[in-house]
């Protein structure tokens, strides 16, 4: 099944009895980073539509006030988080995304006041579950994603002499 909505090329596809749901994203120019939109509600809640970043350099996802308040969480817990500018106590709530590729993941995410150019950051808690891939090349850079894993991505191995 193929279906395109704003820009964006979603596949799902039947493999080794799992349905296999990806996301193809291209953009006209170099990128330096990934964004999309995404979806998040509370858990058995109404979708609501929200910037994101992916961050393969954050060990867990992380949401902003903006997306507290819209969606009435409560805080389920507390963590201390360590970014860039050091250590920090932060809320811990229980989330639903559906992310670009229309699969939809249930996890506890931590809150922050905000993040630079976006109300969410995708990090290695979600981006572990799948395929991350971008590619690059003089018309621009084209950014893939899909779950589950796939079959192994070894650009060096495809090579031929």
């Amino acid at each position: 099944m193929r279906s395109r909505r704003k820009g964006i090329h979603y596949i799902l596809l039947f493999a080794e009895d799992k349905i296999l749901s990806a996301v193809t994203i291209r953009y006209k120019q170099k990128i330096s980073y990934v964004s999309s939109s995404l979806e998040i509600a509370q858990i058995q809640g109404a979708f609501q539509s929200f910037s994101a970043i992916w961050d393969t350099g954050a060990s867990s996802s992380i949401i902003t006030e903006k997306v507290v308040d819209k969606l009435n969480l409560l805080p389920i817990g507390e963590t201390t988080i360590q970014g860039v500018t050091g250590s920090k106590k932060v809320n811990r709530y229980a989330v639903e995304f559906l992310l670009p590729n229309e699969c939809s993941i249930k996890l506890m995410v931590n809150g922050c006041s905000e993040i630079l150019g976006c109300d969410v950051l995708i990090g290695m808690d979600i981006i572990s579950k799948g395929d991350f891939a971008i590619t690059t090349n003089p018309k621009g850079s084209t950014f893939s994603f899909q779950i589950p894993h796939g079959k192994e991505i070894d650009f060096k191995k495809k090579r031929t002499p």
